[in-house]
């Protein structure tokens, strides 16, 4: 796992959950017709790779 916390912009500091990016993003690919579950799984290690990078 690439983050065990992660502080919130309200400021409160909670456990850290991919499974919230990929629920967010099969909603998204599901509404538009996109793109489905293969891409989202995808995309969800796309942005762990991206945020990990950045810390």
């Amino acid at each position: 796992m690439y983050f065990t916390i992660i502080k919130k912009r309200d400021g409160g500091v909670v456990e850290f959950d991919a499974a919230k990016i990929t629920a967010a993003l099969l909603k998204a690919g599901k509404a538009t017709g996109k793109f489905g579950e293969r891409e989202v799984r995808r995309l969800t290690m796309q942005v762990l790779s991206l945020a990990k990078a950045r810390t």
